[in-house]
């Protein structure tokens, strides 16, 4: 009977918790196998995703067209035909020396970014009346003028007209010119490349004993054109 009993305990032993032990062990180990594969599995995913951002934000920042060079070109010719329109700069500015010590009867040569002509100063009066109409300050000042068209362009001569005021000083503001206001038509049109005309340029201001005759008052020191001034006194004129 112990015989038995022995033999019995020997096949199947009752204290079994070195084998449990093996087993959680091999459980553990499994598991924590597992948890690395799972986290470089998602380590991958996160860095492809971030390379193809980055692919996303570099294609969205290449040119329409690929090519930096073209769109640099493009930009250029851009701003080469906003500087030829107006703009404040253009290719025609290249503009004779201001003259500011000119007198009766001599020649101007006046150039602006879009016009190019001479202005001669052939005499100059003063007048109580033009047209049938009289001053609102003391008097007329009446400017007998030459124009002559340097320019390849025609050259309006309400525009070249324009450009001239009657001044005290250059300090203070000057009168413009007002023929057409008072009817006469002698600015109203055009002349062609090398063509001249002759006509009366009309003031309205009050009496000094010297005058400076203006063109370019303003757009000279805005570098659109040059400046001539004429200076002469009321004796001159008389």
């Amino acid at each position: 009977m112990e015989d038995f009993t022995l033999r019995k305990k020997h096949i199947f032993p009752i204290n079994n918790t070195t084998g449990v032990f093996k087993l959680k062990k091999i459980v553990v180990i499994a598991f924590t196998i597992f948890s690395l594969l799972l986290l470089a599995s998602c380590s991958d995913k996160k860095e492809e995703s971030k390379g193809n951002k980055d692919i996303d934000v570099v294609e969205a920042n290449k040119p329409a067209n690929g090519n930096n060079k073209n769109n640099d070109s493009n930009n250029e010719g851009e701003n080469d035909k906003k500087k030829n329109s107006g703009g404040g700069e253009d290719k025609n500015t290249d503009f004779p020396p201001n003259q500011d010590n000119l007198k009766i009867g001599d020649t101007a040569e006046i150039k602006t970014t879009v016009n190019h002509f001479e202005a001669t100063i052939k005499s100059i009066k003063l007048a109580d009346k033009f047209n049938d109409h009289t001053p609102n300050d003391e008097q007329f000042i009446l400017v007998d003028v030459l124009f002559k068209n340097l320019s390849d362009e025609e050259l309006a001569l309400s525009e070249a007209s324009g450009y001239f005021k009657v001044h005290e000083t250059m300090e203070r503001s000057g009168t413009s010119e007002i023929s057409a206001a008072l009817g006469s038509d002698k600015f109203n049109g055009n002349l062609k490349a090398g063509e001249s005309m002759e006509g009366t340029m009309v003031f309205d201001y009050r009496k000094l004993d010297e005058y400076l005759l203006v063109a370019g008052t303003t757009l000279s020191d805005l570098n659109m054109m040059n400046r001539a001034i004429w200076k002469f006194t009321n004796e001159e004129v008389q």
